[in-house]
């Protein structure tokens, strides 16, 4: 858009400096010279084939990116990214929400609609039993990092990519529930940390029908996990 403002402008001036020229020699009139006005004006005001409400397409804001409100609306062209209320802080777009000592955590934990959502449970039994929510997200990221951060903790996938990191202690992830049916791809990342599974009797839906399923166990980081993901694929890394 910022493209077409400036083609726009670039034309104007070019329409003004001709009749310039053409008046200053004679060959045009006041009511021709009235036109050339009105053109210089509707170049610098036409910015409005530039907004949502004009055009339908998506609005931006200054950094380029696709501005969207706490209900997941699209706000008015040119308006400034607001970070939703639920997020702890945003990367870009990105919600971050950060479950630890200093930020407890909410009950459910619920990602905004319309953007990625990235969750940081980083403190011991932080995000315990709580659902965690990003049906209404663009794609989820969910990282727990402490002994016991995700015990018992249910997770919702929306139709983006889900990723669920259980690292850094024994026994971050225990008897996690996963509904990633839905979900366009799915990675189980569990490490092992001296030889203690990080994974431990997790279970869930899993996505299928061509959509993929990876499972990384690094050094033994799962043990007990359900029947509900036999369909995921192991590998060593995260797409």
């Amino acid at each position: 858009m910022a493209a077409s403002r400036s083609s726009r402008l670039v034309a104007g001036a070019v329409v003004v400096g001709v009749g310039a020229v053409l008046a200053a020699c004679g060959f045009i009139g006041a009511g021709t010279a009235a036109v050339v006005s009105d053109l210089e004006a509707g170049t610098a005001e036409g910015s409005g084939h530039d907004s949502a409400a004009s055009d339908g397409n998506p609005a931006f804001g200054e950094g380029g990116e696709i501005v969207i409100g706490d209900d997941g609306s699209v706000a008015p062209d040119g308006a400034a990214f607001t970070c939703p209320a639920a997020c702890t802080s945003c990367t870009g777009t990105t919600c971050n929400i950060l479950c630890d000592g200093t930020h407890p955590c909410a009950n459910p934990v619920t990602c905004p609609p319309g953007l990625p959502c990235h969750v940081t449970c980083n403190a011991t039994d932080v995000c315990s039993q709580r659902p965690i929510s990003c049906a209404k997200a663009t794609s989820c990221r969910v990282e727990c990092s402490q002994e016991h951060a995700c015990e018992m903790v249910s997770l919702e996938c929306g139709s983006g990519a889900c990723r669920l990191d259980c690292t850094g202690f024994e026994a971050a992830c225990v008897a996690v529930n996963l509904s990633a049916a839905n979900a366009a791809s799915l990675c189980l990342k569990c490490d092992a940390i001296g030889g203690n599974p990080a994974c431990m009797a997790t279970d869930g839906t899993v996505p299928s029908g061509g959509r993929t399923c990876d499972l990384v166990c690094t050094g033994g980081g799962c043990n007990a996990n359900g029947n509900g993901l036999n369909g995921c694929v192991s590998t060593t890394t995260c797409p």
